[in-house]
């Protein structure tokens, strides 16, 4: 029952309604988006329309000791459904997603099923040409090549991404010299997923 990842997008709210039992408890990477109608929604960026409606590009945390996707896309979930007052406000709020849409007053403008989510999980250690690297360490690095991706693309991260700091940006000056593990090239499935509409 458990993917890796999945073909298509799934409906977030879908996903709630399974206990997201579909998502491994592994280390992952996960897209949000938003659509309107069925369709992706376009996002006019600085660099281009993002066809696919990218909000947010997310990962499990690398300082966890056992990184569990299923928990933190849970975690995303729970904040929509805080943000939208479906769930009691707690002491914190589960993820940032939820806190962002607050904010940005977006959440004026979209519903709760209106997102979207893609994901893929890592069982283990992935083969590169820097050797072998442990599945939590490389569930990180995709986050951080996907938002450089997308930054590249459009010059500007996903909307909801607010919280990026140096460390994210940091990259691009790794990718440039391309002499560190850290510069891993962007899964396939990954970068099919953010840029499929794309003309």
């Amino acid at each position: 029952m458990n993917m890796q990842c999945p073909r298509k997008w799934v409906k977030l709210r879908d996903l709630a309604r399974l206990s997201f039992i579909c998502v491994k408890e592994k280390p992952g990477v996960y897209l949000v988006r938003l659509i309107k109608n069925g369709k992706p929604l376009q996002i006019c960026r600085f660099g281009n329309i993002d066809r696919n409606g990218i909000v947010y590009i997310g990962a499990t945390s690398i300082r966890a000791k056992r990184p569990n996707l299923r928990k933190r896309i849970r975690d995303l979930w729970r904040s929509l459904e805080q943000a939208y007052k479906l769930r009691k406000m707690g002491k914190r709020w589960y993820h940032t997603l939820g806190i962002t849409l607050v904010y940005s007053s977006l959440i004026n403008h979209v519903d709760i099923d209106d997102f979207e989510i893609w994901w893929k999980t890592y069982d283990q250690p992935v083969k590169t040409k820097y050797g072998k690297i442990p599945e939590k360490e490389y569930a990180d690095m995709q986050e951080k090549a996907a938002l450089l991706e997308y930054t590249r693309r459009y010059l500007e991260p996903p909307p909801l991404n607010l919280q990026l700091g140096r460390q994210y940006y940091a990259i691009v000056g790794i990718g440039i010299v391309g002499k560190s593990r850290c510069n891993v090239p962007l899964d396939p499935d990954i970068k099919n997923m953010l840029f499929s509409s794309d003309t």
